[in-house]
């Protein structure tokens, strides 16, 4: 009987470790990363519109704030000329006293 490595043939036969797998593998992974590239030149057009907007909405948020603080700054300057206004007049009222 033949021993396994007298019988012409499997010599010739690739095994899994011997077989050229790589180009198999650098298929793969040139195709992984040309869909990663892809996604990722997708993702960066997305984002530079929304870093744009963000940008809009951060100086109208600002303009926002100055002017609260600009109305609030008014607010308190006109309490505080109301109080002084009623404080003076406070001084020129007259008491009468009642009786009941």
């Amino acid at each position: 009987m033949k021993d396994v490595s007298e019988i012409s043939g499997l010599r010739n036969n690739r095994s899994m470790s011997s077989s050229d797998k790589r180009s198999i593998s650098q298929l793969e992974i040139f195709g992984h990363l040309h869909i990663l590239y892809k996604e990722k030149d997708r993702l960066e057009k997305e984002l530079y519109p929304l870093d744009k907007r963000i940008k809009d909405i951060r100086k109208k948020l600002d303009d926002v704030n100055k002017q609260m603080d600009e109305l609030q700054k008014q607010e308190v300057e006109r309490k505080e000329s109301v109080g002084k206004e009623f404080k003076k007049s406070e001084k020129d009222w007259k008491t009468v006293p009642l009786q009941y």
